[in-house]
């Protein structure tokens, strides 16, 4: 390192970051005695930003950049530039045709090009495009195509096929320079000798003797240069910074080293320390701004290149175990490299650890993953991992399973010629509909820990550098312009690819198959979801009325629905069938030909993305493999359902007949008609969307008997197909005969007996509070809900009943309890049944919500099916209650209103929501109502279930809230848990032969009283550490959590009692002064009513303290000097609480304003 940058690095967080200390104005840039390298490059170069030239002064957070020296010798141009070489690339820019003066010809690094046009001394004579030299270039030797040789040819010659090619004596081709490989594969001529991993070339049959597997490359720690293989021709030519090597290599080599460099194994950072987080930010806005600027393929190709390799080479953990400071140095070394060093020296430093974890994950690991994941409230993904059965690891055999699963397309010709076809820059794409912010919110919704792309910018990284106070706000308007760039132009060619790349995951499912998951770019799944969003309406509208699976609100129920009253009522005389199709491997090998003409002539504000997205092969990155997405929508892309339902609704558009009637949920269909229909249809349909990339499996596509059909009855084009009764058919998971007969629940005792086993192994974590909530949101009956949407209460109550009984055992296990704690004689406790609102752990039990649910599900699917107005009664559903009385079912378990202002019976039935509140509510008062409970029993069912008592249980501990966390040990929290369910300690056994060890404080005497298996002692012993711990926290967390609110907290503030010398507030709040007590309900003169000792409490305080204050708290406010010397209070607010989680009521409105200044301060930060 050279010495001026160690000796620069001290004032690293302060110049940029801080700004507490300004530039001369007259020096010239130096890495020595400056820190404004750290500006990007345009605000270093003095060209003006896009703000006007409006940067924040040195007071605000940035460095103040300096004043330009140099004019432009032109007397009439008012550019400027701290350096003469940005003064010389202007000249060369716009003023080519005029010769400078002769004084400053060296210093402007201009030359004189062959044409007589003054040029940068760098660029090649080649890159000329006046008419002369344009003329002066060779032609193809196949299509007399005038050719471009400051670029790679591969990507011209590829177009023509592989005969074509042959045909060139390959001497004329090695004077283009590029060559032909035995497979008919097009190459630079440097390549050749080199590994066909680097070549793209993937072909083992044909290549077999040159391709090299990516398990026997020799990775070594900390030495990257062995992965550049095939790259030294370019370093060789190139061996200089990083920005003159993205800014003078070709399309070809800058794709070579993108997916050499990608492919490195490093761990990188995912929050960079604070003191560089503007300094990433401004790197990231600068090459954002480039990427919106890029006017042809080939400068996209080099800002995306430069976008995606910088978390790899700069942003990389340096090797083994380092402390933080170890590794903060490290990353400046890095971003000088970035800056100033060649580009082999920064990839030869890059540290390739070679150990990173593959393959299945061990008990621990998966612990700790799950931990992990629902910390961050991103219970799928935990779920998700805990379904899997690990990674495949990357062999011959899962290679060629994912090229089965990834079909190269056989010509894309067509693709090309759509891709730069009309309407690319149409007039309805000119405004983009949404904001800076809309990006903003909508990167932040996503989970950190969300899998990032191929380039390693991870959402958590994204999450830091967009709430960077000054820097984060100019990401922000990057992003806004290159998502404007994207919707108005796109991009072309292998920018597109590049935008598009994905890195490829190979899972292994329980029957030891691969499922692909493809992971791509963070920015890219966020602006396609944003583009969704601003379709809405239209895009349902275009797929109706057969595609119930993009955007349909209660689809799924309504695709039953249909099916089921297609059958049951037909409208022809002849017997029906149903045919269940299944499409092979669809959305992997849909056509994209077929996809960017209908978005073309649908949506053409979609169009430029869509363009950009699917309109060149893109790169599915597995390690040091490559496969290339030439065929079908890829996984996660937001777009991707509605773009393979446009190409699916289109070929079903051309068999719309009243004697077939068809119903799709995506790539899962059902018609229903004669078995000659049935059988004409599956014929045409086959043949036609063979054209669209789509084919039919027919080993999995079965024929439905219904009525007293046989198999005699199957027409003999469908004699190959599996042949289902009624009774044993399903459709998305849901029995298609609804009246329960013959086998027509096994489907639901199926998913019963799966989801009750991932219950059980996630019951067996070590972590239990975590468990807890995975069980409670996702791994329990969520998973059944679409069921008692569309099955009859009475037929699957059994089985319901049954799940419930197994999983609330699960739910046992993990609180700590016994299965027999959740009972009260035969019956289960409302504690473990009614909502967290309401005095529950919000168990949902299936049984009990069953009828609503299927009322509301009706009423939706009928709605959905109809296509009426809401204050009309849908005819299908007035036919379906006939059959079905779904809305008699559910008034019958509704009970009577217990209010005036309760909505009406036909409001309920619609709403689940609604229905099932009336329902608990009236649960929860037949509860509260026991008068054969005891003192301390009612107490607890009243504090329980006052408003926000249990509140805690609703996310984990360990989850940061404005960056604070107090993460409860599993025993502790079960313990916690058990004292809100009435429930006796884990030492209950014990606790009548154990006496209270607590010793007095001042006295020195032992307490010796017994303890109870309640815990009642414990938590009212006045020698214990409980009653002064739990008040000490509860002051604890309401000061941190005000602070985090931005506003102004002192703990125990010098204010006295002059009569008692005593100070009398815990918290100082703003001018609030606030007074924490936490009492027992049950307290000496409390009487048998809810919240009695809160009030006596309560009145105690006010009346002892009015002498100090006499105001009671108004609303907070977030003081513009946050955090500043304390105020003597001038109101006063006794919070107090009881040990259930019970408020007074005059802390409910001091916490809800409180609450409503944190959300004001945008404190709420994600981790």
């Amino acid at each position: 390192m050279a010495p001026g940058l160690r000796r620069r690095r001290p004032t690293l967080s302060r110049a940029p970051i801080l700004g507490d200390t300004e530039s001369p104005t007259d020096s010239s840039y130096s890495t020595s005695d400056s820190g404004d390298d750290w500006l990007p490059q345009r605000e270093r170069a003095g060209q003006p930003s896009d703000d006007h030239g409006q940067r924040p002064q040195s007071r605000g957070g940035l460095a103040r950049p300096r004043t330009p020296q140099y004019p432009c010798p032109e007397p009439r141009c008012p550019f400027a530039s701290s350096s003469m070489a940005h003064v010389g690339r202007h000249w060369g820019r716009e003023h080519p045709t005029i010769m400078p003066p002769a004084d400053v010809w060296g210093a402007l690094e201009l030359r004189r090009n062959k044409c007589g046009l003054a040029v940068p001394r760098t660029q090649a004579d080649s890159a000329c495009q006046c008419g002369p030299c344009t003329t002066a270039k060779p032609k193809c030797p196949v299509c007399d195509t005038r050719l471009d040789l400051r670029s790679s040819q591969v990507r011209h010659f590829s177009r023509h096929s592989a005969a074509q090619v042959r045909a060139v004596p390959p001497a004329v081709l090695r004077t283009l320079g590029v060559g032909q490989r035995a497979c008919g594969k097009i190459c630079e001529v440097n390549s050749l000798n080199h590994p066909h991993a680097i070549s793209r070339c993937l072909d083992p049959v044909l290549c077999g003797s040159g391709l090299t597997h990516a398990q026997t490359l020799a990775v070594r720690r900390n030495r990257a240069a062995d992965d550049l293989t095939g790259l030294d021709d370019v370093f060789a030519q190139l061996r200089n910074s990083p920005s003159e090597f993205f800014g003078a290599a070709s399309t070809h080599t800058l794709v070579r080293f993108v997916d050499a460099v990608l492919a490195m194994q490093v761990r990188t950072w995912k929050r960079v320390p604070q003191r560089l987080s503007a300094t990433v930010a401004l790197e990231l806005a600068a090459m954002l701004e480039d990427l919106a600027r890029a006017p042809s393929e080939l400068e996209q190709v080099r800002a995306l290149s430069r976008l995606w390799t910088f978390p790899t080479l700069v942003l990389c953990l340096p090797p083994g175990r380092q402390p933080s400071r170890a590794r903060a140095a490290f990353l400046v070394d890095r971003l000088h490299k970035w800056r100033a060093d060649s580009i082999t020296e920064l990839v030869s430093a890059v540290p390739v650890d070679a150990a990173l974890p593959t393959g299945t994950l061990t008990p621990d690991l998966l612990a700790k993953q799950v931990q992990k994941h629902m910390r961050a409230h991103h219970i799928g993904a935990a779920a998700r991992l805990l379904e899997s059965s690990g990674i495949h690891q990357v062999t011959d055999d899962v290679l060629a399973k994912l090229r089965a699963l990834h079909p190269s397309a056989a010509d894309t010709s067509s693709l090309r010629h759509d891709a730069h076809g009309p309407g690319q820059d149409s007039a309805s794409a000119a405004d983009v509909p949404w904001e800076g912010d809309d990006i903003r919110q909508l990167i932040l919704a996503i989970p950190h820990t969300s899998g990032s792309g191929p380039s390693r910018w991870s959402a958590s990284l994204l999450h830091q550098v967009l709430q960077t106070e000054v820097a984060g706000s100019k990401v922000q308007v990057a992003l806004l312009r290159v998502s404007q760039a994207l919707v108005r132009r796109g991009f072309e060619g292998q920018a597109g690819a590049l935008w598009n790349h994905a890195r490829l995951i190979p899972l292994r499912k329980k029957d030891g198959g691969v499922r692909p998951i493809a992971v791509g770019e963070v920015l890219r799944r966020a602006l396609g979801k944003l583009a969704l969003r601003c379709l809405g309406q239209a895009a349902v509208d275009s797929l109706l009325p057969l595609q119930f699976g993009v955007g349909r609100k209660s689809g799924l129920e309504a695709a039953i629905m249909g099916t089921r009253m297609a059958v049951l009522e037909p409208t022809q005389s002849e017997p029906v069938a149903a045919l269940k199709i299944d499409l092979a491997n669809a959305f992997n090998t849909v056509s994209r030909h077929t996809l960017l003409r209908l978005v073309h002539a649908r949506f053409p504000e979609l169009w430029p993305l869509v363009r950009s997205t699917y309109s060149t092969p893109s790169p599915l990155r597995l390690g040091t493999q490559m496969l290339y997405s030439a065929r079908g929508v890829q996984q996660g892309d937001p777009l991707g359902p509605l773009l393979f339902s446009l190409v699916l609704q289109n070929v079903l558009a051309q068999f719309s007949a009243p004697q077939v009637h068809q119903v799709w949920y995506l790539d899962d269909g059902c018609v229903v008609g004669t078995p000659a229909h049935l059988a004409a249809f599956l014929l045409a349909f086959e043949h036609d969307a063979q054209a669209h990339g789509l084919a039919i499996n027919r080993a999995k596509t079965e024929f439905i008997l219904t009525g007293t059909m046989t198999r005699s009855d199957v027409p003999d084009g469908l004699q190959d197909l599996l042949v289902t009764s009624w009774s044993e058919a399903e459709l998305l998971g849901v029995p298609l005969d609804a009246t329960g007969a013959g086998r027509a629940l096994a489907p639901i005792a199926r998913l019963s007996r799966k989801v009750l086993d991932l219950a059980r192994t996630v019951s067996e974590l070590p972590c239990s509070e975590e468990a807890f909530h995975l069980l409670r949101g996702s791994v329990g009956p969520r998973r059944l809900a679409h069921l008692t949407r569309t099955m009859p209460a009475d037929v699957i109550r059994a089985e319901l009943a049954s799940f419930d009984e197994g999983w609330r055992h699960c739910v046992a296990r993990t609180v700590g309890t016994a299965p027999a704690d959740c009972l009260d004689g035969t019956d289960v406790r409302p504690e473990w049944r009614l909502p967290l609102s309401m005095g529950g752990l919000g168990l949902t039990a299936l049984t009990d919500v069953a009828p609503f649910a299927f009322a509301a599900g009706s009423r939706a699917a009928a709605r959905a099916l109809d296509q009426v107005p809401d204050d009309v009664v849908p005819p299908t559903l007035v036919r379906w209650d006939a059959r079905f009385h779904s809305d008699q079912a559910a008034l019958a378990c509704l009970p009577a209103p217990v209010a005036a202002d309760d909505a009406p019976p036909g409001t309920l039935l619609s709403s689940q929501t609604q229905s099932c509140r009336r329902f608990f509510r009236k649960m929860q008062t037949d509860w509260l109502s026991d008068q054969g409970t005891t003192t301390w029993e009612f107490h607890r069912r009243h504090g329980i279930s006052a408003p926000f008592a249990l509140a805690w249980l609703s996310m984990p501990s360990a989850i940061p809230l404005a960056g604070h966390a107090t993460r409860m040990r599993p025993h502790v929290w079960q313990a916690a848990v058990r004292h809100m369910l009435g429930l006796p300690t884990r030492l209950a056994q014990f606790a009548s032969q154990t006496r209270c060890p607590a010793i007095s404080a001042t006295t020195g005497a032992i307490c010796g009283e017994r303890l109870d298996a309640l815990g009642r002692h414990a938590l009212a012993c006045v020698f214990g550490p409980s009653r002064y711990g739990r008040h000490e926290r509860v002051a604890e967390a309401l000061r941190d959590f005000a602070h985090a609110a931005g506003l102004v907290t002192v703990r125990e503030p010098a204010v006295c009692d002059t009569s008692t010398a005593r100070r009398p507030y815990d918290v100082l709040i703003g001018t609030t002064g606030v007074d924490v007590s936490v009492v027992l309900p049950d307290k000496a003169g409390a009487r048998r009513t809810p919240g009695s000792a809160i009030r006596i409490k309560t009145a105690a305080k006010l009346s002892a303290y009015t002498s100090l204050v006499s105001a009671r708290p108004g609303p907070l406010a977030v003081s513009a000097t946050a955090h500043s010397a304390a105020v003597a209070p001038t109101s006063f607010c006794p919070l107090v609480l009881d040990i259930f989680g019970r408020l007074g009521d005059d802390a409910r409105p001091f916490l809800a304003s409180l609450a409503g200044s944190f959300q004001m301060a945008g404190a709420a930060r994600p981790r």
